[in-house]
């Protein structure tokens, strides 16, 4: 139904800023530093996350994860929260890159024709790196033996290649926020809900500290990156952000979901304590008036939806 093939007038890859070699090798050792400073704990983080869905989900709409039709949009090369849910449920992920699992030496072609040399050069460092086999094996320590290969579709949010009602559970993180058109992904995951099915989609703020997506800002305290940078002039050129961000608004995306979807479930996710005495600081020295302490501190907003029965 939709292209196989993302357009890229609309959809922005997660590795399309053009750094070049040494600014690539670069971004791959903060975004090394950012994946291996913690691995258990960012594990841990990812399982306890998926668990909160769960509840929620239950909770909401008494909906058990369990034998369900799921797709996550926007995956990405880890798959951990598709590796999670693949014990109990028929598992699908959408993604612009392409995602290699296992030794598939012709999808490292693929990656280059596709997705070009600089997604190509990041999977391969971070295979070298080890970094995907820690973090599944941490994370088979959680739930048992998960399965090595999933279902997983290279296309656009724009334009999903599945016919309408195709699923009872679409989930989404940190994904809507790095696509030129999310009202456009939002129309597509509604289409391929069943009715009575449910989404949740995750969107990180970019008016949270770490909104610019510099994998330093998600270090602890984040080293010699000043908090909120991307919003602070005398910062933003220390700002090295690794992916396309549309800048949308909190206020933004709480429109786009109450518009497209009446009763949808909004629920900020706030950031690390840390950072409101930091916000205090700069409050009193009269920097980041023209935004609220809601938005500043909110780290992520969940929408959560169920589709109308028909």
């Amino acid at each position: 139904m939709g292209s196989s093939h993302p357009s890229d007038a609309t959809l922005k890859s997660y590795a399309s800023l053009n750094s070049g070699g040494l600014g690539t090798l670069s971004e791959f050792w903060r975004v090394y530093r950012h994946k291996t400073s913690d691995v258990t704990g960012n594990v841990a983080s990812v399982v306890g996350t998926c668990k909160d869905m769960e509840k929620d989900v239950a909770e909401q709409f008494g909906l058990a994860l369990r034998d369900m039709a799921v797709l996550e949009v926007g995956a990405g090369q880890q798959l951990l929260r598709l590796k999670y849910f693949s014990l109990t449920n028929d598992v699908t992920a959408l993604d612009y890159d392409i995602i290699i699992q296992g030794l598939d030496i012709p999808a490292y072609f693929r990656v280059f024709t596709n997705n070009g040399p600089k997604r190509m050069l990041k999977t391969v460092l971070r295979k070298l790196a080890g970094i995907d086999r820690s973090y599944w094996n941490e994370l088979e320590k959680h739930i048992g033996r998960a399965r090595s290969r999933l279902k997983v579709v290279q296309g656009d949010a724009h334009a999903m290649p599945w016919p309408d009602a195709s699923f009872d559970f679409v989930y989404s993180f940190s994904v809507f926020e790095h696509v030129s058109d999310p009202a456009k992904c939002l129309d597509e995951v509604i289409r391929v809900l069943k009715p009575g099915g449910v989404f949740l989609i995750s969107t990180h703020m970019y008016t949270s500290d770490s909104g610019a997506h510099d994998p330093r800002s998600f270090l602890p305290h984040h080293g010699d990156l000043a908090p909120w940078a991307h919003l602070r002039p005398a910062h933003q050129n220390s700002v090295k952000p690794n992916a396309f961000c549309n800048a949308w608004r909190n206020e933004q995306w709480e429109t786009l979901f109450r518009e497209r979807c009446p009763s949808v479930v909004l629920q900020n996710k706030m950031s690390p304590d840390w950072l409101i005495p930091e916000l205090a600081t700069l409050r009193t020295a009269g920097e980041l008036a023209e935004y609220s302490d809601e938005e500043l501190l909110t780290c992520d907003l969940w929408a959560l939806w169920q589709k109308p029965s028909e």
